[in-house]
């Protein structure tokens, strides 16, 4: 996997993720939904594939905790900086993690 597929397979999953939000906001939850489910494991298992499981660790924390809450949620480096900000940085710590 290269920096490019996976910004895409990222953006890609956060657009999913945004809509299925505007969709509960409109009184429609899916999130139980095997639509939202297959989705889910088809992210999971793609992951799975491509990187250890340090580094699926990392990406599902920044979708699923970070992204959600950029000012409240923060990972940082040995010297106090923060870090995983955006999915570039996201990308530099995941690679490092690849199978």
């Amino acid at each position: 996997m290269d920096k490019e597929l996976f910004k895409k397979i990222i953006e890609e999953f956060i657009k999913l993720e945004v809509f299925t939000d505007k969709l509960s906001d409109a009184g429609l939850d899916i999130y139980d939904s095997p639509a939202y489910e297959v989705g889910g494991f088809l992210f999971d298992k793609l992951l799975e594939a491509y990187f250890t499981e340090e580094g699926c660790d990392w990406i599902v924390w920044y979708m699923f905790e970070k992204r959600p809450n950029p000012d409240k949620i923060h990972a940082t480096d040995e010297d106090g900086n923060e870090i995983c900000t955006n999915i570039d940085e996201l990308w530099e710590i995941a690679k490092e993690y690849l199978k």
